[in-house]
């Protein structure tokens, strides 16, 4: 298992601007590649660290996260 971070991509903020303002399939669809390039990954990286620090730390407190999880909250609105 990866035990490092490097870090989001500078362009991120940009894209989650945007992202507020087209929170739809439309937009998406032709950013998915930048989004599973430099959101996803990443975030799968950091999660990946911090679940294995925190194993180490408070394993009580750590459990399996289900894999579609992410489907749940993308494209939600308030």
């Amino acid at each position: 298992m990866k035990s490092s971070f490097s870090g989001f991509a500078r362009q991120m903020p940009t894209f989650f601007r945007e992202l507020e303002h087209n929170n739809d399939r439309e937009w998406f669809a032709p950013r998915k590649e930048l989004f599973e390039t430099h959101v996803r990954a990443p975030m799968i990286e950091l999660v990946t660290v911090l679940i294995e620090r925190l194993r180490k730390f408070a394993p009580e407190h750590v459990a399996d996260i289900p894999h579609n999880f992410h489907r749940k909250s993308l494209f939600y609105k308030k």
